[in-house]
């Protein structure tokens, strides 16, 4: 049985001009949060799935003057959090629609992501986390994107 716990969040089946599908995992440690947008009439070559973020959500700061953010967080126990994020990469949403919409996709990228960045503890830099996070987790170049 998995540590995680999944959610997916998709309100294109009834918002005609796009909308936005968003995959929740959340652990033990906090939550990773990744959205897609959909555009159906996005020009060519843009495609019509759009990465738009990954959120990291955890109950204490992920770096020296990180501020707690406002509101309530509910993949946090305490419902507190400290929220960092980034762009995602462009060719994720691709690897997505090759594997016919298959959420595990998501899921296996979502879980590394998770260990890597919560679990790995010699990272004290947060910028160069989320490059390492996201090199790994694609397999690309840090310095890319």
């Amino acid at each position: 049985m998995s540590e995680f716990n999944h959610a997916v969040y998709d309100d294109t089946d009834w918002r005609p001009n796009g909308g936005d599908r968003i995959w929740f995992l959340v652990g033990p440690l906090g939550g990773v949060q990744l959205s897609f947008s959909h555009h159906p009439d996005a020009s060519p070559g843009l495609g019509e799935w759009i990465g738009r973020a990954i959120h990291y959500h955890s109950p204490k700061p992920l770096f020296p003057g990180h501020r707690q953010r406002r509101g309530d967080c509910p993949y946090v126990p305490g419902w507190r959090c400290y929220q960092a994020g980034s762009l995602v990469p462009e060719d994720l949403p691709r690897e997505w629609l090759a594997a016919g919409h298959d959420d595990e996709v998501i899921w296996r990228v979502l879980e590394l992501a998770y260990q890597r960045f919560f679990a790995d503890t010699t990272l004290q830099d947060y910028r160069k986390s989320m490059s390492r996070v996201l090199s790994e987790v694609l397999g690309g170049d840090e310095t890319s994107g």
